[in-house]
């Protein structure tokens, strides 16, 4: 019986440090997302109509 278990020693190790790193990984994506709060720069189309659709605190059609 020890011979058996002695012969698993490394795959009782491989086996425990895999498990060991997808769990670190795990908890090290299941921290809370970062909010964004305005769009980013990319993402604002150019010109006078994706600049106001855009305009904080204001509205984009507020001559309507």
């Amino acid at each position: 019986m020890l011979n058996l278990i002695r012969a698993r020693i490394p795959s009782i190790i491989l086996f425990t440090s895999l498990e060991t790193a997808l769990w670190g990984f795990v908890a090290f994506q299941w921290r809370e997302p970062s909010e964004l709060k305005v769009p980013l720069r990319s993402a604002i189309p150019a010109g006078h109509i994706g600049s106001g659709r855009f305009r904080l605190g204001q509205t984009a059609y507020a001559h309507a």
